[in-house]
């Protein structure tokens, strides 16, 4: 009986494990969802032609910063240049009357002979819910997927074979960190 009840308890526990589990892809899901939608309306709204009022066809404003626009050398690393490229709901009223919400933060970093790719998305309230890195010598793709703050997925690719790999150093509590001094010391 012990036994049975022991098993009924594992195979009970199990199951919580794959509700949760089933939970966190319908959260995924909607993630990726969220992720393509984002990216589709930046499509949209970068193939708006010029003569077009922008702000009348785009619902959403874009921000573009330029460290070191001239790629110039920094004592240790070399050249460094970071472009960062901020994408914020302007679907919200402009009369002071609401703030524009950062909705994707794109970074292409530069250093020496090695380009990082950096995307952070964020969802209506702010929250991210999306990273992914990609780049260095060694190509390595990273992804993490947040719910509430909290990581739910990682994905971490093997680099290419024969490229030395490094240990991982990225950390979803840096991810995070970095991910909210971007949102509050970004907005507009």
């Amino acid at each position: 009986m012990r036994y049975l009840l022991k098993g009924l308890w594992s195979l009970g526990l199990l199951s919580f494990l794959t509700l949760l589990s089933a939970g966190d892809e319908n959260i995924i899901k909607t993630i990726r969802k969220r992720y393509q939608s984002v990216n589709q309306l930046i499509e949209q709204c970068n193939n708006v032609p010029e003569e077009t009022a922008f702000h009348e066809v785009c619902p959403i404003y874009h921000d573009l910063l330029l460290s070191n626009d001239r790629g110039g050398q920094f004592c240790g690393p070399g050249n460094h240049q970071v472009v960062t490229d901020l994408w914020y709901d302007h679907s919200v009223d402009c009369n002071g009357m609401g703030v524009d919400k950062l909705i994707k933060v794109y970074q292409k970093e530069t250093i020496a002979a090695a380009t990082y790719n950096y995307e952070y998305v964020y969802d209506e309230a702010g929250k991210l819910i999306f990273y992914f890195q990609k780049g260095g010598y060694e190509q390595r793709e990273i992804r993490f997927y947040f719910n509430q703050g909290k990581l739910i997925k990682s994905i971490i690719s093997d680099p290419p074979k024969g490229v030395y790999a490094e240990e991982v150093t990225v950390t979803p509590e840096a991810v995070l960190k970095e991910a909210k001094k971007l949102y509050n010391h970004l907005l507009l």
